[in-house]
C-alpha cells in the first residue's frame, strides 16, 4: 500500500512507548509503519487504534534475529510504501547494533531511542552516539550513563549519585543504623548504586561491616548471608533487582537474621511483595522520583492508561511517555526529524511533563532529581519521605 504521506517506521512496535509513539506521529500526519518480532494480532490491534483514531498505519512482521532482516524491511517498505522520512529503533542492544551496522544510514533518518536499565543503555549508548542518535532513559540510573562525556545520552530520572545519597543519609539519619552490611550484584546497575550508598553511609559517620558480592543471576544466598550474620549488622542494603531481592529476604528472614533490609529502585516493585509475601514486611527502597500522586500529571496520566489499557500503569510508565514528548517537542522546536537539527533543542528544552518540569544538565542528567524511601507497610509501598535537592520532606 503506496502512501502520499511521509513515512514513519518504528522497528520493535508494542502496546506502549512504540505504539504510544506511532500514533503521535500519525496525528502529525505521518503514515506510521510498525514492525515486530511476533504477534501478528498484536501488532494488527495497534495499527487498527490508529486508523480508528483518524491515523494512517501499515504493520509488518520481521526476524529481527537474522542478519540483514532489518535492511530488507528498510527496502520493502520504501518500494511498497514510499522514502522513509523518519525511523525509531526499539529493540536490544545487540540487535540494534547489527541493524545500525547494516542498514545503509543515508536513506533515512533516525530518531531516539529508548533502554530499560543501565545496563543495557551504557552499552547502547556508544552505538546511538556513534550513529549521531539521540537516547533518552526513562530507567536509567548509574552515573557511568552519562559521565562518559557523549553528547546524545539524556535522563529524565534521577541518577544514582543523587539517589545513593538519599539513601544513605536516611538510613543514616531516619532508620539510625550503625552498622551497616552491604550485598551488590555487580552489575553496572547495582555495583554503582552500592558505591554510592557506600559513600553516602560513610560521610555519615556509619560502619560499613561488610561489603559482599554475588550475581544477577543468583537465587541463593545462604552463604554470604551467614557471613554477614557474624558481623552483627542492623541493617542489610542490597544493590540490585527484585528477582534476587525476593529469595534474599526470604533467606535472611530463615536464618534469623534479624535487620532492617533496604534496596533501592531495583527492588520497588509490585512483584517483590506479591513473590516475598509476609516476609516483605517492613523492608525499604527507593524510587528516584516522586509519588505517583505528587507528580503534576501524574492522576490524569494514571487514570487515562488505566482506561484505554485496563490495567495499572507500571512504576516507570510515566518517564517513558515524558521521554517520548520531549524527543518529540524538540524535533518541533527544531521544524525538523533530523537529529543534526534537533539535538541542539533537546538539550537546551524545559518542558512541563507528567512526571514534572524537565531540563538537562550539560551532561545530559535531569537538573534537580527528586528521590522518595518507601517502605512496605500492610503488604503495600507506602512512600516515607521525598528528597529533592538538599530538601526532604513527607509525601503526604
Amino acid at each position: 500500500m503506496a502512501s502520499d504521506k511521509p513515512v514513519f517506521l518504528i522497528i520493535g512496535a508494542g502496546a506502549g512507548i512504540g505504539g504510544h509513539t506511532a500514533a503521535r506521529f500519525a496525528r502529525e500526519g505521518y503514515h506510521a509503519v510498525l514492525a515486530r518480532r511476533s504477534d501478528e494480532a498484536g501488532l494488527q490491534r495497534l495499527v487498527g487504534q490508529i486508523e480508528q483514531a483518524g491515523g494512517s498505519a501499515s504493520g509488518r512482521l520481521l526476524d529481527a534475529a537474522a542478519d540483514g532482516s532489518i535492511e530488507e524491511l528498510v527496502e520493502q517498505v520504501e518500494r511498497d510504501v514510499g522514502p522513509i522520512d523518519c525511523a525509531l529503533y526499539n529493540l536490544g542492544a545487540q540487535i540494534g547494533n547489527r541493524a545500525l551496522g547494516s542498514t545503509p544510514l543515508n536513506t533515512f533518518e533516525l530518531g531516539w531511542r529508548l533502554d530499560l536499565n543501565s545496563g543495557t543503555s551504557i552499552p547502547a549508548s556508544r552505538i546511538y552516539s556513534d550513529h549521531g542518535i539521540p537516547q533518552i532513559s526513562p530507567s536509567a540510573t548509574a552515573v557511568g550513563y552519562t559521565a562518559q562525556g557523549l553528547k546524545t545520552s539524556f535522563r529524565v530520572i534521577a541518577n544514582d549519585g543523587q539517589q545513593g545519597r538519599a539513601l544513605g543519609e536516611f538510613v543514616a539519619n531516619t532508620l539510625k543504623a550503625n552498622r551497616i552490611a552491604v550485598i551488590d550484584d555487580r552489575s553496572a546497575y547495582g555495583q554503582g548504586l552500592a558505591d554510592e550508598f557506600v559513600r553516602s553511609v560513610q560521610s555519615n559517620g556509619r560502619q560499613i561491616v561488610a561489603r559482599e558480592y554475588t550475581s544477577d543471576k543468583a537465587v541463593d544466598f545462604t552463604a554470604v548471608l551467614t557471613s554477614i550474620k557474624s558481623k552483627h549488622p542492623d541493617l542489610l542494603f542490597f544493590g540490585g533487582m527484585d528477582p534476587q531481592g525476593v529469595p534474599m529476604i526470604k533467606q535472611l528472614k530463615a536464618l534469623g537474621l534479624n535487620v532492617k533490609f533496604v534496596m533501592g529502585d531495583g527492588g520497588f516493585t509490585p512483584k517483590l511483595i506479591e513473590l516475598a509475601g509476609d516476609a516483605a514486611e517492613g523492608i525499604y527502597a527507593s524510587l528516584p522520583s516522586v509519588p505517583l500522586g505528587q507528580m503534576p500529571g501524574g492522576k490524569e496520566f494514571s487514570q487515562r492508561y488505566a482506561a484505554k489499557y485496563k490495567h495499572p500503569i507500571q512504576q516507570y510508565a510515566p518517564y517513558c511517555y515524558d521521554a517520548v514528548n520531549v524527543m518529540i517537542a524538540s524535533m518541533q522546536s527544531a521544524a525538523s526529524v533530523n537529529p543534526e537539527k534537533y539535538l541542539p533543542e533537546l538539550g537546551k528544552i524545559t518542558y512541563a511533563g507528567v512526571s514534572g518540569n524537565i531540563a538537562f544538565e550539560k551532561n545530559g542528567d535531569l537538573k534537580g532529581g527528586a528521590v522518595t524511601l518507601y517502605q512496605v507497610i500492610q503488604g503495600k509501598w507506602q512512600p516515607l519521605q521525598t528528597l529533592s535537592g538538599n530538601t526532604a520532606k513527607s509525601p503526604n
